[in-house]
């Protein structure tokens, strides 16, 4: 079946939308692999000024509060990070949704209030993200201090090992800073972290954190973005083609309790169900046509379409005024 025009420059919409999306998680992702190289280059700079010789157990107390405050550091500065990709994820969701309602309401609506409806809504959507308690009872803020204090306890086992083997403070400066580094590298070998208790990449929480929370901010933030045009109908969950193995996703997009596989209709939208979840909830608008035609008789008698009435009321404050039935 052949798509209406509007549709497919919803669908061109989406596209671009994801993209935007993409770029901004990269840059996120890669302001906080910068957070970790700082950090990293910190600490060993604070070893170093603890000793010119081997290092002694007198020096891991003070070394201690050191590494408190870096994790501080560390925390607000990786907050921030993902604070403004989280913005900007769903700015660019609602931007995508208000695109489509500034098509499905022209003539009748000005682009500007549109847009000044969709700014408020893109304030609530972000507000709603950052404090959201997730399925382990903790808010974003709270996750990231806890991913800061991993890097602190992991970073704290890998000095007291180097003074048991009684390391100098530059060689043990330079082991800190190596395994510190973000990515999949180590200076220390897999029996040797077995027998720490620590990861091979402090930075990778931090990282799946980034990722879950950007992938939900753009997720939620079309949803609800969404919620505020009349012609919306739902979604449909479609996974991604690097889907690596099946998982709740696949039933989610096989789901059949609304009478299409992996469609949810406007207030059972699904959340991403799992951390770092790359699906794609692909919204459905009423034909653009069939809409139109709704829209026009609604300007010409309020009463012929009750949604489409409750809906104006419900965003008047932005969109000033009622169309002239002579549109």
């Amino acid at each position: 079946m052949r798509l209406p025009q509007g549709m497919i420059t919803y669908m061109q919409y989406l596209a671009a939308a994801r993209a935007r999306f993409d770029g901004g998680k990269a840059a996120t992702l890669n302001d906080i692999t910068l957070i970790y190289h700082r950090a990293a280059t910190s600490v060993r700079k604070d070893i170093e000024a603890l000793a010119t010789g081997s290092l002694r157990h007198g020096h891991l107390s003070a070394l201690a509060h050191t590494l408190e405050r870096r994790a501080e550091e560390l925390s607000k500065q990786t907050l921030d990070a993902i604070h403004k990709g989280v913005y900007i994820s769903s700015e660019v969701a609602t931007g995508y949704s208000q695109k489509v309602l500034e098509d499905m309401t022209k003539p009748y609506f000005r682009p500007e209030a549109i847009r000044a409806m969709f700014a408020a809504v893109n304030e609530r959507a972000v507000l709603a993200l950052l404090s959201r308690t997730r399925t382990d009872g903790l808010k974003l803020s709270d996750r990231v201090w806890r991913t800061a204090s991993h890097w602190r306890t992991a970073l704290t086992y890998v000095v007291e090992d180097g003074v048991a083997r009684g390391l100098d403070s530059r060689r043990m400066a330079r082991e800190a800073q190596r395994y510190l580094q973000p990515g999949v590298w180590t200076s220390h070998k897999a029996e040797t972290r077995k027998r720490l208790g620590v990861p091979k990449d402090v930075s990778y929480e931090a990282m799946r954190l980034a990722r879950t929370e950007l992938n939900n901010a753009f997720h939620e933030g079309m949803v609800m973005a969404n919620r505020h045009n009349p012609g919306y109908k739902g979604i449909y969950w479609r996974l991604s083609p690097a889907h690596p193995v099946p998982d709740i996703c696949d039933d989610m997009a096989a789901d059949i309790t609304y009478g299409a596989p992996g469609f949810y209709p406007a207030g059972y939208e699904p959340f991403r169900p799992h951390p770092q979840c790359i699906c794609t909830p692909v919204p459905a608008y009423e034909d653009p046509r069939e809409f139109s035609n709704r829209l026009k008789e609604w300007v010409q008698n309020p009463n012929a379409h009750r949604d489409i009435e409750s809906w104006f009321w419900e965003n008047h404050i932005y969109l000033e005024e009622r169309p002239l039935s002579w549109l």
